[in-house]
Formats: structure tokens, C-alpha cells, sequence
């Protein structure tokens, strides 16, 4: 076993060590042992099986059996340490200062990536990785580890649990109980997409919400009129449109910084047009159309999180979403999947559907001899009446005359579950023992429609 402080010695280092250390011998320069302080370079790729193996400040990956550096400082001069691959290279893609990045972003030097700066609690190393331009990075006086404040003024600048307090001389939101290790702030949604309660994996305490097919928060933490903002873990003034983001988020606007109201919350979106230029760990997505994309997260091989239209691909080193479908349910209502691709209309210039609402009144979605599904018009629509209104005829299928402001209209037979043309709901009907259901337009208006005719 090596002694304590020689352990990062190459073998061939300490044995000529060793060697002069007991013959009490100090070799001539330039020949026998090389001084066993002195680098002989930094070389990584080096064949190892212990980090013993490797050159000062080189480790060894004993998966790949390689050394590899540990920081920019062991490379040798103008080359720099790659985090990911472990090799001395002389560029590095990715930023190296704040000023590469988006404003609500920093430069993570270690990784050279654009990382979102941090919310109130979040552990940090500056101040510059905490969200706004005044937020200090501060020792926590409990556990002396170092979090992200708070500007403050006053304790209505900060969230639930928090208040504004004096902390190493700065005025910062802190939390009022225990420590930063322990505060928690408001539960945002995660806005993770789901159909059940088992898909909610991100964030903490999700549930489905069925209407919205999101994860939310089980407990809401926020009152009325106010979103748990995932940036800040505050309650912020919820967003309906686009406009309120800028209208009420200085960090938003239209050119420099675009933001989206996604599920009431102001989002920052990372505009694009290749994967290169998104952060590791995000794809550039750019839905059918469009010649411009967003920097998404990497779909990791789900098409559920990528836009309708489009399938989780792997490429060279990561996964993207590419224009295809396996599915009608891979595309919109107003498209089918014929060879691999959403169309939205036939050779023969049909319209593509996957159902009835998604044609012009008085036609129905229905199979196409050429593949997929088409609206087509569905005979017999919008036909004139003369019995009384509520009367029925008593041959099969049974119908009834329904009479609207100025006309009387046929009804069409839905009693088994057949879905109505567009424009037109079925009726359940009693009569006598019967009971059975007749496909009405919506209103005499609709019957005006040109595709009803």
C-alpha cells in the first residue's frame, strides 16, 4: 500500500522513489529516476487499473481503463480538460463566461454549459448562479454551507416560510424555521405529461390532472390568481396569455428573451434551429411547418414528449424528435398517418380526420379506400320534414321530425352508437316502449352551412 501522499505516483515514479530513498543515492539529472513532483505532461488515454497509474491530478476511469484529467489546471498550457470525455483538448464547444448566456442563465464553468440560476435556498458557489442581478450566494450560519438569497426590502418581497432578514451583513429572504437545508418553499407543478397518477415521476407530490393531461401539485400552494413559479419556488401572478409574461415579468421580452405561458406560468423559451445550440441535456424541436424550433428536454426515446407530428429518434449522441408517426394518434385530429407521415388531406383532396369535429357540418369522418380517414359527406343531412313537430315515423329505423325556428329536419338513426355528422348531436327518444336515438342539427343554422348542401 502506497505511503499517505504519494498515492497519485505513476508505479514506475515510486519505485525509483523507493530506490533512492533507501540507497540514500541522489541520481544525476537526466538520467535514472524522473523527479517524482515534476509532470511530465499532461497525458491523458494512458493505459491504468489504479489512479496510482496516472500523472498528479489525472485519475484513472477504471471502466474504460484510461486516465483522464480532473481540471483545467493539470492540462498542459492551452489546453483545457474536457468534463465529459476526460482528455487535455485545446477547445472546448459551449460557453466560458455569463455573458454567453441567456440572462436568467449562467455559465457553469466545470460542465461549459448554460445552466438557470437558482432559486431562493438552492446551493451555490457565487452569486452570479443565483436568479436575479442583486440575490446574494451567502453561508448558511447553521450548517455554513453556501445557498442563494434573496434580495429584500421587507418581508412582503419574500415567499411563504421566509422572511427578510440580515444574513453576513446582507439584507435576504431566509427562511423564518430551521435552515436553507430544510426550507422548501411553494410546490410547483411539473407539467410532466400524463394520463395517470403513476406518470407524475418529476418534481414532488404530483398528481394527474385529467383535463389538463399535466402533473400538478397534489396540495395546491398557492392562492387564487397565483402560480408556484418552478424557477423561484414563489407565488407569482398567474399567466393566461403570452402577452401577461411581458406585460408582468421584466426577465421576459418578445426579442431578447421570449417566454411562453405554459400552464398559467411564465417559461422561458430557447429559440433554435439545430440541437448545437441548446444546452446538454435539451434538443432543438421544430414542429411540422416551422423553419424554427425550441430548445426542448431530450425525449430519451418517449414519443409522448414530443409535439404531435413527431417521434423520439436517436441519432449520433442523443435523442431528438423527427417528423413521423407509427399512428393516427401521433398527428392532429385534422390528420391521419399514411406511410409513416401525418397528411392532412388525400390524392384526391380529401380532408384528413380522426373524427367528426374535425370536418365541416354535415360530414363524417370515415375510411378511405386510399388509407386513413377522410370527412366525406354523409347523404340525407339537412333533409325537410312535414310532421308534426316531436312526431315520429314508425317504420325502421325509426325517425323523428325536430322542428327549429323555421324548419322541420329528418332525423338520422344513432340508436347503436353511430356518431353524428359534424354539426349534428344524437337524441335519445322514448316513444312508448321504444327507445332509440335520432342525430339532429345543432340548429337550423347549420343546415345554411355549403358542405350541408
Amino acid at each position: 500500500m502506497n505511503p499517505e501522499g504519494f498515492g497519485r505516483l505513476s508505479s514506475r515514479r515510486w519505485v525509483c522513489l523507493v530506490s533512492a530513498i533507501v540507497l540514500g543515492v541522489a541520481l544525476a539529472a537526466g538520467g535514472g529516476c524522473p523527479d517524482p513532483f515534476e509532470r511530465e505532461g499532461a497525458l491523458t488515454g494512458r493505459a491504468c487499473s489504479v489512479d496510482a497509474e496516472c500523472d498528479l491530478g489525472f485519475r484513472c476511469d477504471r471502466e474504460n481503463r484510461r486516465c483522464v484529467c480532473t481540471s483545467d489546471e493539470v492540462c498542459d498550457e492551452g489546453h483545457l480538460c474536457n468534463a465529459f470525455t476526460g482528455a487535455c483538448v485545446q477547445d472546448l464547444p459551449g460557453c466560458t463566461g455569463d455573458e454567453d448566456c441567456q440572462p436568467e442563465e449562467y455559465c457553469s464553468i466545470p460542465t461549459r454549459s448554460c445552466k438557470k440560476r437558482k432559486a431562493l435556498c438552492e446551493p451555490c458557489e457565487r452569486s452570479l448562479e443565483c436568479g436575479e442581478v442583486d440575490d446574494p450566494c451567502l453561508t448558511d450560519p447553521i450548517n455554513l454551507r453556501e445557498y442563494c438569497g434573496r434580495s429584500c426590502q421587507g418581508d412582503v418581497d419574500c415567499p411563504d416560510d421566509a422572511s427578510c432578514q440580515l444574513i453576513a451583513g446582507v439584507r435576504t429572504c431566509w427562511p423564518v424555521v430551521g435552515n436553507c437545508e430544510s426550507y422548501r418553499g411553494c410546490n410547483p407543478n411539473s407539467g410532466q405529461p400524463c394520463s395517470v397518477d403513476e406518470d407524475c415521476t418529476e418534481g414532488e407530490d404530483q398528481i394527474c390532472d385529467r383535463d389538463l393531461e399535466r402533473c400538478v401539485a397534489r396540495i395546491p400552494s398557492c392562492p387564487y390568481g397565483m402560480v408556484c413559479s418552478s424557477d423561484s419556488r414563489q407565488c407569482e401572478a398567474a399567466c393566461v396569455t403570452d402577452d401577461d409574461c411581458y406585460e408582468n415579468d421584466a426577465s421576459c421580452s418578445p426579442e431578447g428573451s421570449p417566454c411562453s405561458c405554459v400552464q398559467n406560468e411564465c417559461v422561458h423559451v430557447y429559440r433554435c434551429v439545430q440541437s448545437s445550440e441548446c444546452e446538454d441535456g435539451r434538443t432543438c424541436v421544430i414542429k411540422p411547418g416551422e423553419t424554427e424550433g425550441e430548445c426542448l428536454p431530450d425525449c430519451g426515446g418517449d414519443d409522448a414528449l414530443c409535439p404531435q407530428g413527431m417521434l423520439c429518434t436517436q441519432t449520433v449522441d442523443r435523442y431528438e424528435c423527427v417528423p413521423g408517426c407509427t399512428t393516427d394518434s401521433d398527428c392532429t385530429v385534422r390528420e391521419s398517418c399514411v406511410a409513416g407521415s401525418c397528411v392532412s388531406s388525400s390524392v384526391e383532396g380529401r380532408r384528413h380526420c380522426q373524427m367528426p369535429e374535425a370536418c365541416e357540418a354535415c360530414e363524417s369522418c370515415k375510411d378511405d379506400h386510399l388509407g386513413g380517414r377522410t370527412c366525406q359527406q354523409v347523404t340525407a343531412t339537412c333533409e325537410l320534414c312535414s310532421a308534426p313537430a316531436g312526431g315520429c315515423a314508425g317504420s325502421e329505423p325509426i325517425w323523428c321530425c325536430a322542428i327549429f325556428t323555421t324548419s322541420g329536419f329528418r332525423g338520422i338513426d344513432c340508436t347503436d352508437g353511430q356518431l353524428c355528422p359534424a354539426g349534428h348531436q344524437c337524441i335519445e327518444i322514448v316513444s312508448g316502449d321504444d327507445v332509440f336515438g335520432n342525430c339532429f342539427p345543432t340548429s337550423d343554422s347549420v343546415c345554411d352551412a355549403p358542405s350541408c348542401n
